[in-house]
C-alpha cells in the first residue's frame, strides 16, 4: 500500500470512529442541556471496518444543528434530555412513533421509526424556573437490509434428526448499502455461524426457530426467521454428492433397503431403480451453479433429504452481491478442493481464484 493510499485509509478510519462517537446535541451554550441517544448510524467502508458484535448500543456524535441524524428505518431509539433545573419535557414524533416516556418530567423518549425518508423529533422543555426551550431534530431515515431464505432446494422446513441442512440465503440490499455481515443461530446451542449459506445438523429432536440477521455497511440490520421441525428417525444417506460438470451424468444411491421416491431440481432422472438414480444435470440455474437430489424413504426417514450438489458450467453467471460476471470456457475456483475433469483438466482451488475467457462484467 502507497503512502498516499495509506494515509487515504486512515482518513476514512478516521471518519467512520468520528461518526460513532459522542451523539451529543447541546441545546444552548448556557443551558447545559443536552439530548444524546443510544444509537445512530455510521457507515463503514467494508467489512473488515465494522464488528456489530463489538456495538455496546451507546453510540455519541457532536454534530452542527443544520444536520440530520441518520437512523435505520424501522428502528427503534431512546433519547434522553440531561440537564440540571428541568421540570418537564414535551416530545412530539413525525416519520415515526412516540412508544413511551418515562424519567423524571418525561426526559426519555423510545421513537419507533417508520419507512424511509425524513422525520423529525420537536422537544420542548420547561425549567423550574418557568422558562421554555424549544428544539427540533432533523432525522433521516435510510433503507435497511432484508433478510429471508428458505432451505435448499425449497424443501419443507421439516427433517430428520443428522440431516446436513442446505440453507439457501435470498437476503437483499432493499435499496441501502452492501450487506457485510451475516449471523445464523441456529436455537440448538451451537454457535453462530457468519457464513452466506451454511450447512447445519440438528442432532436432536424437537422444533428450532432458525433465525438469520443481515447487517449492511451502515450498521442497519434485518431479522428472518423460520421454524425448522426436527423428527426422531434416523436420516438416509446418499452417496456420491460431488462436484460435476454441466452435461454429465452422475449416478446417486440412497443407503435404503426398501427404496423411496426421488426428485431433482437441476437436472432430468434417466434411469431409477428405487435406491439410485442416474441424474443428467442439463438444466441449472446459470445464476446460483448449483442442482439438487432429493430423497424420501418410504420406511425409514419419512421426509426429504436433499443434497446440494455444485455444477460447473461451460457459460456461467456469478453473483457477487449485485455484480455479474458471464463466462465461457471457465475453470471456477469455488470449492477448497478439486474440481472434476471438465475438458479434462483439473483445477487446484485453494488459490481460490477465477480462471476464465471471453469475460462480460455487468452491474445491476
Amino acid at each position: 500500500m502507497t503512502k498516499t493510499n495509506t494515509s487515504k485509509f486512515i482518513l476514512r478510519k478516521l471518519i467512520f470512529m468520528w461518526l460513532l462517537v459522542l451523539p451529543v446535541i447541546y441545546f444552548a451554550q448556557n443551558s447545559g442541556t443536552y439530548i444524546k441517544w443510544n444509537f445512530q448510524v455510521g457507515c463503514a467502508e467494508n467489512a473488515s471496518e465494522y464488528d456489530p458484535k463489538n456495538d455496546n448500543g451507546v453510540l455519541f456524535e457532536n454534530i452542527e444543528r443544520s444536520e440530520c441524524i441518520r437512523v435505520c428505518e424501522g428502528s427503534t431509539v431512546t433519547y434522553t434530555v440531561e440537564g440540571t433545573n428541568i421540570s418537564n419535557v414535551q416530545w412530539n414524533v413525525s416519520g415515526g412513533s412516540l412508544q413511551s416516556t418515562s424519567g423524571a418530567g418525561n426526559s426519555i423518549a423510545i421513537i419507533q421509526w417508520g419507512s424511509v425518508g425524513t422525520g423529525a423529533i420537536q422537544i420542548t422543555i420547561t425549567y423550574s424556573n418557568g422558562t421554555t426551550e424549544n428544539r427540533s431534530l432533523c432525522i433521516d431515515k435510510i433503507n435497511s437490509p432484508r433478510a429471508r431464505f428458505i432451505l435448499a432446494g425449497n424443501a419443507e422446513p421439516r427433517v430428520c434428526r443428522n440431516t446436513p441442512v442446505y440453507f439457501t440465503n435470498l437476503s437483499e440490499q432493499n435499496g441501502g448499502s452492501d450487506i457485510v455481515y451475516y449471523h445464523w443461530d441456529f436455537d440448538d446451542g451451537t454457535p453462530p455461524s457468519s457464513a452466506f449459506e451454511p450447512v447445519h445438523t440438528f442432532t436432536d429432536p424437537g422444533v428450532y426457530n432458525v433465525t438469520l440477521t443481515v447487517t449492511n455497511k451502515c450498521n442497519c440490520s434485518h431479522k428472518y426467521s423460520m421454524k425448522v421441525e426436527v423428527v426422531k428417525s434416523e436420516p438416509v444417506k446418499i452417496s456420491c454428492p460431488s462436484v460435476v460438470c454441466e452435461g454429465s451424468v452422475a449416478t446417486y444411491t440412497a443407503d435404503d433397503n426398501c427404496g423411496g421416491d426421488w426428485e431433482v431440481i437441476g437436472g432430468t432422472i434417466i434411469s431409477n431403480s428405487g435406491t439410485s438414480i442416474q441424474v443428467k444435470w442439463d438444466h441449472v440455474d446459470p445464476a446460483e451453479g448449483f442442482g439438487y437430489v432429493l430423497y424420501r424413504s418410504h420406511c425409514n426417514c419419512p421426509e426429504w433429504v436433499t443434497v446440494k450438489v455444485p455444477v460447473v458450467l461451460g457459460k456461467v453467471e456469478i453473483k457477487v452481491n449485485r455484480q455479474f460476471v458471464l463466462a465461457n470456457n471457465i475453470n471456477m475456483h469455488f470449492l477448497n478442493g478439486l474440481l472434476p475433469a471438465c475438458n479434462g483438466i483439473f483445477q487446484d482451488l485453494r488459490e481460490r481464484s477465477l480462471l476464465i475467457t471471453n469475460i462480460e462484467m455487468k452491474f445491476s
